[in-house]
């Protein structure tokens, strides 16, 4: 695709956004801007906004911007600040539990919450990093210990309880392989991918991984062109409590005994009870994939819904994307 012009670049970037539910700031259309790889500064981007305002294109309100005829978002979204700071803290003392258990390496808040706009009665995305070879045993214990705990989402109990739906493994971070292939008559990309690339919240990190997942995603660059590595702000952070690291080294050390038997048992028995919706989907295309690097479970994949929201959207606005 194009470099587009920044208005255009504007209204494409408000436009995705808006098929999240989310309106944005100045600071942050400046740092999704999609498709324009010209420079810019802030106020460039503000006098542009006020044009396109002025013109009907786009509405604003305490600060934020957003497409005319979505403006209850913005309401919307100011009211989710302080269910997120709670989900936070809910997540925060998840983490500090799962972090214990042998070789998960990282742990990321994702999708709404890592932008700070998940409802009162959403769950919580987790994205789980784990050592490799050791995917199944990782996620066993993980899956295990939030059943313990009751706070694994199940039918409609869902609120603040946490989702971990997509694992990867350390040597499997680059996603491009899991991009939603563009529409026949139109070469698309995934924008969602590419925005859930760039924009996850480490909250847990043993080794560097976020830096290490966020360059081999380079490729979402094509999309985002600013797009840049998040900074967990110290309050959110995670580190290993000293007895629940020597409780994993233990673990990881026993399990090594053991060789890989723990990991094929633990690949069965999930296999086994697999529910038939997954069965169904598992590796037919991207929303399930199961194997030795990638755990992704997404029944409801909702990628092309937002990519077509956000075509028809710019088509609006006669933006040519070709």
């Amino acid at each position: 695709m194009k470099s587009f012009t920044l208005p255009h670049s504007i209204l494409s970037t408000i436009s995705f956004f808006n098929a999240l539910s989310y309106p944005l700031t100045v600071a942050e259309i400046e740092e999704f801007l999609m498709f324009f790889t010209g420079s810019t500064k802030a106020m460039d981007i503000i006098t542009a906004l006020d044009l396109l305002e002025s013109r009907g294109m786009v509405k604003s309100a305490d600060g934020m911007y957003t497409v005319p005829h979505r403006t209850e978002i913005i309401k919307d979204r100011l009211a989710t600040y302080a269910s997120c700071e709670k989900k936070y803290r809910i997540a925060r003392q998840a983490t500090r539990v799962l972090a214990c258990i042998p070789f998960v390496r990282m742990i990321c808040v994702v999708n709404s919450l890592a932008m700070n706009n998940a409802h009162e009665e959403s769950d919580i995305d987790f994205f789980i990093v784990t050592k490799k070879k050791r995917i199944w045993l990782t996620r066993f214990l993980v899956v295990a210990l939030l059943d313990v705990l009751g706070k694994r989402p199940r039918g409609n109990m869902r609120k603040n309880m946490i989702c971990t739906c997509f694992f990867a493994s350390e040597d499997a971070l680059d996603f491009s392989a899991l991009q939603i292939p563009p529409l026949p008559d139109r070469q698309l990309p995934d924008l969602y991918l590419a925005w859930w690339a760039s924009r996850f919240v480490p909250l847990y990190d043993e080794g560097g991984y976020a830096e290490k997942m966020f360059s081999v995603n380079e490729w979402a660059k094509g999309i985002f062109p600013r797009r840049r590595l998040y900074r967990t702000i110290q309050e959110h952070r995670v580190g290993l409590p000293f007895f629940g690291g020597w409780i994993k080294r233990i673990g990881e050390f026993l399990v090594r005994i053991m060789g890989r038997a723990s990991e094929h048992l633990a690949r069965a028995i999930q296999i086994r009870i697999l529910p038939k919706s997954l069965r169904a989907l598992c590796n037919r295309d991207t929303r399930v994939v199961m194997n030795d690097q990638i755990l992704k479970f997404h029944v409801r994949d909702m990628r092309e819904e937002i990519r077509a929201k956000w075509y028809n959207t710019c088509k609006t606005y006669d933006i040519n994307f070709f």
